[in-house]
C-alpha cells in the first residue's frame, strides 16, 4: 500500500489497525488468542470487522470470512454511515471488502502488531488519566488517599490490559511444561491449616480461598489466628492484614495463640508480674522462631486485594516468598475498583480474592460477618452472610462457626461447612477442649452429622452418627 496516497490523511484511516485485522482474521485461533480487544482499535472498519470476527468465533467456534462479513455489506444503514469515512473503496459486496482488507496483509508477526497497538492505546489512556488527575487535584473535597486509590486502580487496569497473559492456550503452548510437572516430586500431603479442613481434605493447597463466617463474638478471629500460627509452625510465611485492631494487638494475639497464653490477662495487664515477664520471653522466642516469616499490614482505612498483591510482589523482589495471605476481616475490605458502591464492592471481593490467590499462588483466608439472627449453627446458610452471595461460587471452603458461653461460663465452639465448591461435607464439628483466653483451638473431639460416604451415597438415613477421633 502506498503510504503517500491521499487516503492516509483521513483521520479515520489507520493502516496499523487494518494490517492487524487482515492478519488476525486469517485464523480463528488467532482471534481467540489475541490480547487485543475492539476497544484498542481506532479504525472504524477494523473495529467493525474485528468485532464481527470475535462475535462469530465465540458463537460458532470459527470465523468464515464471506459468510460472516455478509452481515456488514447487507446493512444499508451502516454502509451509508461508512461513506462518510472516505475509505478508498465503496463497500458493495463481501468479495471487494475482503480484497481491500487483504491489501494490508503483511508478513509481520501478530505479536509485534499487538505490542504497537497496545502501546498506542496505553499512551492515549495515560494522557486521559493525566488530564483527569489535573482536574481532580484542583478539587479540595477529594482526599489525597482517595485519589491515590482511584488512580492506582486506573493505572493497574492499564497494566492488566497490556499483560502478556493470553486468555486461552493450545496444547502446544503448554506441553513443554508437562515435563517439569512429571519430573517433579509427587505431592504426598497438602499443607495443613490447623482447623477441621485438615481432617476433611487432608490439608489445603494453593491457590485457594477460605472464609470463616459467624455472628459477632462467635470466634471467627480465633479460627484465623489458629490458621496463622499453624502456618508458622509448619514453616510457611504469612502476610497478615489487620483492619480492626492495631498491628501490635494482632501480634499479641498471635503469640498467645502460638504458645497457649492468656491473651485477655496479658492484653489488660491483669496477669501477675512474673507472668508478664514470662510472656516477654515467649515474645522474644516467637520473634526468633518466626524470623522473616510473618509480616503484618495495619490499615484502618481498609485493604483491598490489590494492596495485598502489591505487598506480595514487593516482598518477592526482596527475596521473600509469601505462602499464605490472611485478612481480618472481609466486610471492612474494599474492592480493587474504587468506583463501586459499598454493596457492589462487597460482592466483588470474593472474585478479586480468588484472582489474588491464583496470581500469587497463595492460600487466602478471611473472616466475614453473619446477620445477627437468632439461629443455631445447624440452620445457618449462605443467605445469612452480609451481601456476599457470590462467595459460595468463588471460595474453596466456606466455614460457619458458633462460639458462646453457657450458664456455667464454659466456652463451646462448633464449626460446619456451608455450600461452596467443596460442599459435600455435611458434618458439624465440635471443639470441646478450647481455650478462649488464649485464642487456642485444640483437636476436635466429636464429629456429628453425615459422613462423606453417606453424603455421596445419597443415603435416606437421616439419623445422626457420631465419630470419635
Amino acid at each position: 500500500m502506498d503510504k503517500n496516497n491521499k487516503y492516509n490523511d483521513n483521520k479515520y484511516y489507520n493502516e496499523l489497525d487494518l494490517k492487524f485485522t487482515a492478519k488476525v482474521i486469517k485464523s480463528s485461533l488467532s482471534i481467540m488468542q489475541t490480547k487485543i480487544s475492539v476497544n484498542h482499535l481506532i479504525d472504524p472498519l477494523a473495529k467493525l470487522v474485528f468485532s464481527l470476527a470475535v462475535k462469530n468465533v465465540n458463537e460458532k467456534g470459527i470465523f468464515i470470512q464471506e459468510d460472516d462479513l455478509k452481515v456488514l455489506v447487507d446493512d444499508s444503514e451502516r454502509l451509508d454511515k461508512f461513506k462518510a469515512f472516505n475509505y478508498p473503496f465503496e463497500i458493495t459486496n463481501v468479495i471487494d471488502l475482503i480484497k481491500y482488507i487483504n491489501t494490508f496483509n503483511v508478513d509481520s508477526p501478530i505479536s509485534s502488531m499487538e505490542s504497537a497497538i497496545l502501546e498506542r492505546y496505553t499512551r492515549n489512556s495515560l494522557l486521559k488519566i493525566k488530564n483527569n488527575l489535573d482536574y481532580d487535584l484542583k478539587d479540595s473535597t477529594k482526599s489525597v488517599k482517595a485519589l491515590l486509590r482511584q488512580y492506582s486502580h486506573a493505572l493497574d487496569s492499564l497494566m492488566f490490559g497490556t499483560s502478556e497473559t493470553r486468555k486461552i492456550v493450545t496444547s502446544h503452548d503448554i506441553i513443554k511444561q508437562e515435563k517439569d510437572h512429571i519430573n517433579s516430586p509427587a505431592i504426598k500431603t497438602f499443607p495443613t491449616t490447623g482447623i477441621i479442613i485438615d481432617e476433611v481434605n487432608g490439608g489445603l493447597n494453593a491457590p485457594s480461598t477460605t472464609y470463616v463466617c459467624g455472628k459477632p463474638k462467635s470466634g471467627k478471629s480465633i479460627a484465623l489466628y489458629n490458621i496463622a500460627c499453624n502456618s508458622l509452625k509448619i514453616g510457611r510465611t504469612i502476610l497478615f492484614g489487620t483492619i480492626e485492631i492495631p498491628a501490635e494487638d494482632a501480634l499479641r494475639k498471635m503469640i498467645c495463640c502460638y504458645y497457649d497464653l492468656d491473651y485477655d490477662a496479658i492484653n489488660k495487664k491483669t496477669a501477675l508480674q512474673e507472668e508478664l515477664l514470662e510472656y516477654m520471653k515467649y515474645a522474644e522466642a516467637f520473634a526468633e522462631e518466626t524470623k522473616d516469616r510473618i509480616y503484618i499490614i495495619d490499615d484502618d482505612d481498609g485493604l483491598c486485594c490489590k494492596d495485598f498483591e502489591t505487598y506480595y510482589f514487593q516482598m518477592e523482589k526482596a527475596g521473600i516468598k509469601i505462602d499464605d495471605i490472611i485478612c481480618d476481616y472481609t466486610l471492612i475490605m474494599k474492592s480493587n475498583n474504587p468506583k463501586l458502591n459499598k454493596l457492589d464492592s462487597l460482592a466483588a471481593i470474593p472474585v478479586e480474592a480468588r484472582q489474588l490467590s491464583k496470581k500469587t499462588g497463595t492460600r487466602f483466608f478471611s473472616a466475614c460477618q453473619l446477620h445477627e439472627r437468632d439461629k443455631e449453627l445447624e440452620d445457618i446458610n449462605i443467605d445469612d452472610i452480609y451481601y456476599m452471595k457470590t462467595i459460595s461460587h468463588e471460595c474453596t471452603y466456606l466455614l460457619a462457626v458458633d462460639g458462646h458461653k453457657d450458664s456455667s461460663n464454659i466456652f463451646h465452639y462448633k464449626m460446619k461447612f456451608l455450600p461452596s465448591r467443596q460442599s459435600w461435607d455435611a458434618n458439624i464439628y465440635k471443639y470441646q477442649d478450647i481455650s478462649q483466653h488464649s485464642m487456642k483451638l485444640y483437636e476436635p473431639t466429636i464429629c456429628t452429622g453425615r459422613s462423606k460416604d453417606d453424603y455421596n451415597s445419597n443415603s435416606d438415613d437421616n439419623e445422626e452418627e457420631i465419630y470419635n477421633w
